[in-house]
């Protein structure tokens, strides 16, 4: 899963940072991660990233105050986590989300034992994930 990098280098964020970005070949990456997918029989996917590091992977709820650099903590149910490991929760759970729209599966979405039991079927999820 990726996020769209095609505007990255049109940012202002400081000539240190642009410098180091502007040397990074992202469609290149995309392309050897797409060819490497491919042979091992998955797909590459683009996910929005919007809102997933400010909304809480346990009630849903979206605020800007629930993160503070790299610590999470929900206003409204109190979840604290690391703010990555949250937001990674969220693409993920956003990802099922969207993939599964229309089907009977949707409503398993956030069972825990599920989607536990998936990963370790499919070994699609590495150690902490869950």
């Amino acid at each position: 899963m990726l996020e769209d990098l095609s505007s990255v280098r049109t940012h202002r964020r400081g000539k240190k940072i642009n410098k180091w970005l502007g040397s990074w070949a992202f469609y290149q990456q995309e392309q050897f991660l797409a060819y490497k997918a491919e042979a091992l029989g998955k797909r590459v996917v683009h996910q929005d990233p919007r809102y997933t590091s400010q909304k809480c992977n346990i009630c849903k709820h979206i605020k800007r105050t629930n993160r503070h650099k790299s610590k999470f903590h929900c206003r409204n149910c109190g979840h604290q986590t690391h703010a990555d490991l949250n937001a990674s929760k969220n693409v993920r759970d956003d990802y099922i989300l969207s993939s599964t729209q229309g089907t009977e599966e949707q409503g398993s979405v956030n069972t825990r034992n599920e989607i536990q039991a998936n990963c370790v079927a499919f070994r699609g999820c590495g150690q902490g994930v869950i």
